[in-house]
């Protein structure tokens, strides 16, 4: 089982994408270039993702990579799946990011490996390109953590700021949670008038000094 339901669905809605003709055996796929190449290393990063480019895939085949912690590519070592899109300038090249934060942002070697799906002659083929290995080195300019007590502060003072609900409300919690070295998400919730106010904010460290912060809130009666 794939542990991720976001990269589960993502990959069953490409296989289905096969699933209408009768199927082929993956066959290895000469991709004429692959990047990153192998072995190459990146330094840990929170807040982008890492580029993919491949050229040399079927034309018009959907064309997505996936990333895992070990050269086997087994379902449950995978930790990120994500398609690549046409370059609408360079023919034949698939341009893709990987997510952001998550292994992007922990040290350690992965393995990656770009996929296609294609249909010719009545059959539906898979083709699998070469499994590289990615090398995420700790960053040269190491951030400390950002600790959940400055969240839960950044989290309070956003809503603060952007809902006088907030301000003039009761019974307001917040409850936040790591999600990685520089990013934490709380849940949050409070009381105005008859209304209830709930959904979560999220901050990202885009530096030692500078956080970024997101809200969703929903109102409900």
């Amino acid at each position: 089982m794939l542990r991720s339901p976001v990269i589960r669905v993502l990959l069953l809605a490409v296989l289905s994408l096969a699933a209408a003709a009768p199927a082929r055996a993956a066959e290895p796929l000469p991709f004429a270039s692959l990047s990153p190449g192998d072995e190459d290393a990146y330094e840990a990063t929170v807040t982008e993702g890492i580029p993919f480019a491949i050229t040399g895939a079927p034309r018009l085949s959907p064309v997505h990579v996936v990333v895992a912690r070990s050269p086997e590519m087994a379902d449950a070592d995978l930790v990120d799946f994500f398609g690549l899109s046409a370059s609408l300038t360079d023919v034949g090249v698939y341009r893709g990011l990987s997510k952001i934060g998550g292994w992007a942002g922990t040290p350690g070697t992965y393995f990656w490996q770009a996929r296609a799906f294609w249909s010719a002659g009545g059959s539906s083929h898979a083709g699998l390109g070469p499994v590289r290995r990615l090398v995420i080195t700790a960053p040269s300019n190491a951030m400390p953590i950002l600790e959940r007590s400055e969240g839960r502060s950044a989290a309070r003072t956003h809503l603060r700021g952007k809902f006088r609900s907030y301000r003039r409300g009761r019974a307001r919690r917040i409850r936040c949670a790591r999600v990685s070295r520089m990013e934490i998400r709380c849940r949050v919730s409070w009381r105005f008038r008859d209304l209830r106010y709930a959904g979560r904010v999220e901050i990202t460290a885009s530096s030692d000094e500078v956080l970024v912060t997101h809200s969703r809130i929903h109102r409900r009666a």
